[in-house]
Formats: C-alpha cells, structure tokens, sequence
C-alpha cells in the first residue's frame, strides 16, 4: 500500500530532524555563497565599474552615456559577465556536492528506518561526515548533470514561444499595432509558461537526484527513470511538492513583514536600531531555507524508497 502525501511528508521531517547535521551543512553552504558573493563585487566588479565611471543613469541623457560608455569599455564589461558566469559555476559545484552528500544520507536514513511510519525519530540517524563525504565524491558529477540537463530541457521549452513570437513580429512588421500586440502576447504566454516549467522542472529534477543516488544511475536515465516515476505517480508528487512550498511561503511571508518594519520609518535613528532584528530575520530566513530544502530532498527519498 502506498503512504498518502502525509506519510511521506512526516517521514521526510523524521528523517531531516534525525540527521540534523545536513542542515548545519546547507545554512554553511549558503552563508558561504553570500561571503564569496560580496567578496567578489567588493574586490573586483566594484572597482572594475569605478575606473570605467559606470554609474546609474539619472536622466534621458546619462541612458545615451551610459550606452555609449558600455560600447567604449565592452572589454572590461564581458570580464564582468565572465566572472559572474564563472561563480554561478562555482556555486552549482558547492551546491552539488552538498546535494549529492545529503541524499546520500537521507537515501540512507529512510532505508534504515524501515517501511513503517510510526516509530522513534532516531531510528532514521545515521549521518557521518565520511558517509557524506562518500556520497558527495560519489554523485557529484551525476548531479550536477542532472541539473544542466533538466534545466537545459527547460531553457528549450521555453525558448519556442519566444521564437514564435519573434517569427511572427517579423512578418507582420509591416503593421505596427499588430506586431506589437503579439509581441505581447508572447511575452504574457512565456511567463505563465516559464512559471509552470520551473515547478516541473523542480519536481523532475529533484527525483532525478533521489534516483541517480539510490540506483547509481547516470543523468540521462535517472531523469528517463524520474520522469516515467512521476507519470505514473503524478499526484502525490505534486502534492508533496506544493504543501512544502505553501509552508516555505508561509513561514518565509512572516520573517519578510518582520524584515519590512524597518523601512517604514526613514528616522536613520529608527534604523540602526532595528537592524540587529533585521539581521536576525534573514539568518532565520536562510535557516528556513535549508530546512526547506532538506525536506524536499528527504520526503521525495520517501517516495522512492517505499
């Protein structure tokens, strides 16, 4: 008998309290995105943008500067681009190896505990950095394809409304109000459109990773394997998937009213002297974060390994 969308959600809460070391990785992880992040304005975009003079355009006549000075120093602003591309890249191997490590544990956690529901949270305990580690170097590379190829899926998707729109903005060129309009349109569609992939392409992606892990399976037929899994179990899935995100909203609309309050007032006094509650509501903010995430993770293993 398969476990209702509860079961799996209380399972993969058991499992993510149990080794709760994951989590202190994942808020790691991301404190360490925000240093490296700020590092690398502070020691290289900001200066780079410094010694060109870019700085926001204030009136129609900075924007015709500001075009004319990007054309004029297009050299150094494709570094710029470059080396953000480059820590993108760097954060998604982090994220992988970190991702990998987890499943490898939760994937681990779940078959420890046994089928059944009710019992003692400790029973899912069985975190250790080495077997992290191992699951890390173990499905690091998997993973990380998994990510580029599923959203590589996505980018394509969502490209065709976006080629269309601009095929038929060309033929219709020759009248205005039409070209526009559909111009529009399209716009409209590949945002509702591009709303709907990005939650598949979650889903999709996040199953891959639970499979690729438990079965050792290379990226392609983990997300072949994924992708028939949740054809065949489209709703509790999506269930699954939708009351954690509610409760990520929920909880996260909270902590963002409390990080709101103190730009109501412009008294600079009032400021400084909400600032430590600020401070103290984006590291429960990012906490929650990863506590989120883990839980993904961990309930989708539960769904795999019934």
């Amino acid at each position: 008998m398969k476990r209702t969308a509860f079961d799996v959600l209380r399972r993969g809460l058991d499992n993510v309290v149990a080794n709760w070391q994951l989590l202190v990785l994942r808020i790691g992880e991301s404190l360490l995105f925000f240093a490296i992040t700020i590092a690398g304005i502070l020691a290289a975009v900001v200066p780079l943008l410094v010694s060109i003079g870019l700085k926001p355009p204030q009136t129609p006549e900075d924007i015709t500067d500001l075009a004319e000075l990007i054309l004029n120093h297009w050299v150094a602003l494709t570094w710029i681009f470059v080396a953000a591309m480059l820590l993108v890249s760097i954060f998604l191997f982090i994220h992988t190896f970190v991702q990998a490590g987890s499943a490898r544990i939760y994937i681990d956690g779940d078959r420890a505990a046994g089928p059944a529901v009710e019992g003692v949270r400790e029973r899912y305990h069985v975190f250790t950095v080495e077997r992290w580690m191992a699951g890390g170097r173990e499905g690091f590379w998997r993973v990380f394809w998994v990510y580029n190829l599923a959203w590589l899926v996505a980018g394509v998707i969502l490209l065709l409304p976006l080629v269309v729109t601009l095929l038929f903005s060309l033929l219709l060129g020759g009248v205005p109000a039409v070209a526009l309009g559909i111009s529009c349109l399209g716009i409209i569609v590949t945002l509702f459109l591009g709303f709907a992939v990005a939650i598949v392409t979650s889903i999709w992606s996040q199953k891959a990773i639970v499979i690729t892990m438990a079965r050792l399976l290379p990226a392609r037929e983990a997300l072949a394997a994924a992708w028939a899994d949740l054809k065949r179990d489209t709703a509790r899935h999506v269930v699954v998937a939708v009351l954690i995100w509610i409760v990520s909203f929920a909880v996260s609309s909270v902590f963002s009213i409390v990080s709101s309050v103190g730009q109501l007032q412009s008294s600079m006094a009032f400021r400084h002297a909400f600032g430590p509650l600020e401070i103290a509501s984006w590291m429960v903010t990012t906490v929650i974060s990863a506590a989120i995430g883990a839980w993904f993770l961990a309930s989708f293993t539960s769904l795999l390994e019934e």
